[in-house]
């Protein structure tokens, strides 16, 4: 019953943003799987429902449930974090007059909202009252990204000034890592907290101790590394220069290069990994999408088709695919390449 109602949710988004959260809500409810959890925030995000509800003056950028799944965190154009509730009701707004938000993001250890802004060297930490609790100075120039520990009291940052920070939430700063010759696009933590990686426009990425020693250089001899990103479960580094090129790399924590992969048209969008860390999605210009594994091999293609893909996932087990696209038809995969099922509107009984 919950992914009926969740299907349902994403067939009406754009048509009925608002009963389609409502769906999704309810699909949540039954159970809170990704699934349902990827409807609300698809109906979440529809323009018509943003500005009715939290009264945007812009369309939501980006929006992340809270870790203990009860709130939804989003961020706007128009200069504003919104936290809500399930039910859509605002708990608080935060205006930033004079600079415009880049990202806003949930903590996954306590209550606390992290927030950077486009062209500044800072970040500031909410919790969810909406108070301004710290704001962590020593970059030197812009901050490009940020993520979080999934399970302690750390974030990292990368930033134009050539380093990534390592931060608590009480103490500060941590750990600088210094060595890339250009800007550092992206900072990503490990699944232990063990490791830092970085992605940078010299074309390197380079894996750290936490403590700040340099480990590995990671490079290509043609490929530039502007994304850069850990296997769910930790074993493996997947790389790529999102929209130019049609390369992914797959390296070892050793920094060896295992394999390249290539897709045959377009260049590579988006990538994401499953919550087994077994294997990944790429999907690229064209509208295709091709599910690969950790070897290499290519498990499944989805071709272009006549409509474009909207939107990409796996089921919370990993085991299955889930594409929408716009001709509002939802098609589920297995691993083989099997399509297992087409859900059109008219499946459902409004």
């Amino acid at each position: 019953k919950s992914n009926e109602l969740a299907l349902r949710s994403l067939i009406l988004a754009e048509d009925d943003p608002t009963l389609s959260f409502r769906l999704g809500e309810a699909a949540y409810n039954i159970s809170p799987t990704s699934f349902s959890r990827q409807a609300i925030m698809n109906a979440y995000c529809q323009p018509m429902f943003y500005s009715r509800i939290h009264k945007h003056a812009d369309l939501a950028k980006e929006a992340n449930f809270t870790p203990d799944n009860k709130s939804i965190l989003s961020w706007s154009d128009d200069n504003t974090v919104v936290l809500s509730d399930l039910n859509g009701n605002q708990v608080f707004k935060i205006y930033k007059k004079g600079v415009f938000i880049k990202n806003a993001l949930p903590s996954h250890f306590e209550q606390y909202i992290l927030v950077i802004f486009k062209g500044k060297d800072y970040i500031e930490l909410y919790d969810y009252s909406g108070n301004l609790k710290k704001t962590f100075r020593g970059h030197l120039e812009k901050i490009n990204h940020m993520e979080s520990s999934i399970d302690q009291p750390l974030f990292v940052t990368s930033s134009d000034d050539k380093t990534a920070r390592l931060w608590n939430f009480d103490g500060g700063l941590e750990s600088v890592f210094l060595g890339h010759q250009g800007p550092v696009l992206n900072a990503r933590i490990s699944p232990d907290n063990n490791l830092i990686l970085t992605s940078s426009t010299d074309k390197t990425c380079r894996l750290f101790d936490r403590k700040g020693k340099e480990l590995k250089i990671i490079k290509h001899s043609t490929e530039s590394m502007t994304f850069a990103k850990f296997s769910q479960d930790g074993k493996y580094i997947i790389t790529s220069d999102l929209g130019k090129t049609k390369k992914i790399l797959i390296w070892d924590l050793e920094g060896k290069l295992l394999k390249t992969l290539e897709i045959q048209s377009g260049v590579v969008k988006y990538l994401m990994f499953s919550r087994k860390g077994n294997c990944f999605l790429s999907r690229s210009s064209d509208q295709s999408a091709i599910l690969w594994n950790t070897n290499g091999e290519k498990l499944m293609e989805m071709g272009q088709e006549s409509s474009p893909l909207s939107w990409i996932d796996f089921s919370p087990d990993g085991n299955t695919i889930i594409t929408v696209r716009k001709d509002n038809k939802i098609r589920l995969w297995n691993q083989q390449g099997q399509l297992l099922h087409i859900i059109r509107p008219n499946d459902f009984t409004y």
